[in-house]
């Protein structure tokens, strides 16, 4: 719709005709840009048939006007407004493809009937993230030297504790053997998204094993994408912020495929009304001793540990970091 708007004219004169448009993501689009690709025709008669495809439980347009927001309505979509008014052409989608059963639950609530698909379930029958106790973990943690949730110059919020562990379990997920395509580091704002860039620059970017890291983003910006493996920083540890919205909350939850391990406060966050539901999935079902991260050492199940802190993590991570650049060498010499 952005492209469509910048260049309308250079996209009429070269005379399309279509009859059928499909929009994907379109829950996210303002009602006034969804209208752009049905005008780029000479003969508006030409247009039969729009489809428009989304999640009303996932995130609106961004508006960044609290008043045309709130007073006018401005952040609905044309897809949400057509929802909203019981649209008799509506249809529900009640198969996911992406997830597996565990990470679903999580959010399943919120779905009318909503299924795995058959390869789903077959896929994940079973299976376990290998090295790690729980497909799906919300680890707790504590304020580093008194310092929890901090705000940068960009008055944006950040937490290096939980930045710091984020990148500590990324480096553990690739020397146990993950490609590190497959995992993705999401954060709810942009000042820890930039921290986390900064010390993966730092502690990776220099190193062979750590290369190629999926993405890095602010939740926002990834909807509409998934990986594998996600891990989540949620940051605040004296507020909920803005992931007091629920669907801000399940865009996170969902676009994980295979495990998801989430870094925050949890006594702030099982608190929190508006996540009640899906907090209380992790309280009563993963009800693990101290809300540490529990992995498997060499995949050996009789080899479990309690991951105390990111301090901890690092310290993992340089003994085996010590074995990859010996077995390195190693085969160099060889």
């Amino acid at each position: 719709c952005t492209y469509a708007a910048i260049n309308r004219q250079k996209l009429i004169d070269l005379n399309f005709k279509y009859d059928t448009i499909i929009m994907e993501e379109s829950g996210q689009i303002l009602e006034i840009e969804s209208f752009i690709p049905m005008t780029l025709q000479k003969k508006m008669s030409n247009l039969k048939r729009v489809v428009l495809l989304g999640d009303e439980n996932q995130l609106p347009p961004i508006v960044k006007s609290q008043a045309i927001r709130t007073q006018c309505l401005y952040h609905l979509s044309l897809f949400s407004r057509l929802i909203k008014s019981r649209y008799k052409n509506c249809v529900i989608l009640n198969e996911q493809g992406r997830s597996r059963t565990e990470i679903v639950n999580l959010f399943r609530y919120l779905y009318e009937d909503l299924k795995d698909m058959k390869e789903i379930s077959q896929k994940f029958k079973n299976s376990k993230n290998f090295c790690f106790k729980h497909t799906i973990q919300f680890v707790n943690v504590e304020e580093f030297n008194g310092r929890g949730e901090e705000m940068n110059s960009n008055n944006s919020f950040y937490n290096l504790a939980e930045a710091e562990y984020c990148i500590g379990l990324y480096m553990y997920m690739c020397l146990v053997g993950y490609n590190p395509s497959q995992i993705s580091i999401l954060t709810t704002y942009n000042g820890q998204k930039e921290l986390i860039k900064e010390i993966y620059t730092k502690k990776c970017g220099w190193n062979k094993f750590f290369n190629n890291i999926g993405k890095i983003c602010t939740v926002d910006k990834y909807q509409g994408q998934q990986n594998d493996f996600i891990i989540l920083s949620l940051v605040r540890t004296k507020k909920i912020g803005y992931l007091r919205d629920i669907r801000r909350f399940i865009v996170s939850l969902s676009r994980a495929r295979q495990g998801l391990y989430i870094f925050g406060k949890w006594d702030l966050f099982i608190n929190c009304l508006e996540l009640n539901k899906t907090m209380n999935i992790f309280k009563d079902k993963y009800n693990y001793k101290n809300r540490k991260l529990e992995l498997y050492l060499d995949g050996n199940e009789n080899n479990m540990i309690e991951v105390d802190d990111f301090r901890h993590m690092y310290r993992l991570v340089q003994e085996l970091l010590k074995i990859a650049m010996n077995n390195t060498k190693n085969e160099e010499n060889n």
